[in-house]
């Protein structure tokens, strides 16, 4: 770690095992699954008297072992996040920022036996039959999907001691998706059948919040949350939200134990509410 009084510079790479299960996750199995995966993870804060700069970049590769298949790929995401705050005073100031989301491989599903393959619409008509598949098939590219966000508005920053931090952001912002041919899996009560949606692109702007907080329980023991939500003012109706929270628990210097839960509600990913329960195992090493 490099660090002094107002920067902050952080490398870690690591290695995890872990249980989890998915409910309608875009690109996932649902149901409980073990994996094996490593990380990159590099951060660089920087917070002098006026200022306060966030930079994060991380990227996660894990391969996926289901009852009845092999180890497959999992969880493919390279993720940067940015983030000024000019302080007003201490505890306030506007702020700007930008983040970016996206994949480094293709994704597939695996097919135990002969399945026919069917593209329907979001009414679930047929579109296309792409014939009968065994083993991998393809449902994405490289890059895909692919997002990008932005913002600006007012930021509070409120800290406790040692032991409580957050973040709290108000403001205006968008994103783009750009799902780039993006198949998702839908339920065709048809055994043998497996039908499949194309993920068009999308794009929305609106009133955006964001919640980031962390809390030291103890030395050992820390807790962590993100929410993100943007309220489209096209689609008012259909806000997207964006959470996820870890408690850590340290049991040695490189060695931690944690819980993850994710939710995501974004209609255009999916028209379901997705979940994410994660038991983790995680070994890291920290080079800076």
């Amino acid at each position: 770690m490099i660090k002094n009084k107002d920067l902050r510079i952080n490398l870690v790479l690591g290695g995890d095992a872990e249980v989890n299960r998915r409910s309608d996750m875009v690109g996932f199995r649902s149901g409980f699954g073990f994996t094996l995966g490593g990380f990159v993870d590099f951060l660089l804060q920087y917070k002098p008297q006026k200022h306060y700069v966030y930079t994060r970049l991380k990227l996660e590769e894990k391969q996926v072992k289901l009852p009845g298949t092999s180890f497959q790929k999992d969880l493919d995401e390279l993720k940067f996040g940015t983030v000024y705050v000019y302080r007003v005073v201490p505890w306030f100031g506007p702020y700007i920022r930008v983040s970016a989301q996206t994949a480094l491989f293709p994704g597939t599903t695996y097919l135990e036996s002969p399945t026919e393959i069917i593209e329907v619409d979001r009414s679930d008509r047929v579109v296309a039959n792409h014939g009968v598949h065994q083993g991998k098939f393809r449902l994405s590219d490289p890059l895909a999907p692919s997002e990008i966000k932005g913002g600006v508005g007012l930021g509070f920053i409120a800290v406790a001691s040692n032991w409580f931090d957050a973040n709290i952001r108000l403001g205006f912002g968008g994103r783009m998706l750009f799902n780039r041919g993006l198949y998702t899996l839908r339920a065709s009560g048809t055994d043998g059948v497996l039908n499949i949606l194309k993920m068009s692109d999308a794009k929305q702007y609106g009133i955006e919040g964001t919640i980031v907080a962390s809390l030291r329980i103890t030395r050992w023991v820390v807790a962590t949350t993100e929410l993100e939500l943007l309220e489209p003012v096209t689609d008012w109706k259909n806000p997207i939200v964006d959470w996820q929270s870890n408690v850590g628990l340290r049991l040695a210097s490189f060695v931690s134990f944690n819980y993850i839960f994710k939710m995501l509600l974004d209609r255009d990913r999916s028209a379901y509410l997705q979940t994410e329960h994660r038991l983790v195992l995680r070994l890291s090493w920290q080079i800076l």
